[in-house]
């Protein structure tokens, strides 16, 4: 989903909330002040009101945590930072001698193809570092 859609979506919602907040505050004081109402109204309205707040407080502080994420995502080298660290297998020593260990991440693809692509920082023994972007391919079976 677009940037753009998703905003206006998140709108939409939250919108859809407040108005649903409002229209439960209208009712849980209707229940309380007519005589005669079932208590399962003038009980769960409220509740209905406090699960509403927390679930769209949540929600508020997911798509917080989501969109701070996206922006560290957005700059391949902190990911590659904070990547994890794996020793290099021995294949990767055959085709770069002496590394030690190495990071990845998947990068999205580029704007003209639908491949995304792997970049990897390996460190050497040596204090060499060595960035690789290659295109990420299916593994075949055998």
């Amino acid at each position: 989903m677009s940037s753009r859609r998703f905003k206006l979506f998140t709108r939409a919602v939250y919108v859809a909330a407040t108005l649903t907040a409002l229209a439960l505050v209208a009712a849980s004081a209707w229940a309380w002040q007519e005589p005669g109402t079932h208590p399962f109204f003038r009980f769960g309205l409220p509740a209905l009101l406090a699960w509403l707040v927390l679930a769209t407080a949540r929600l508020t502080l997911g798509l917080r945590r989501q969109q701070r994420d996206a922006r560290a995502t957005l700059d391949p080298l902190k990911a590659l930072a904070t990547a994890p660290k794996a020793i290099a297998s021995p294949e990767m020593r055959k085709t770069y001698p002496g590394a030690e260990s190495y990071r990845q991440i998947l990068l999205p693809p580029e704007p003209g193809s639908r491949r995304p692509r792997i970049v990897r920082h390996i460190s050497f023994g040596d204090g060499r570092q060595r960035y690789v972007v290659t295109s990420r391919r299916k593994r075949r079976s055998r």
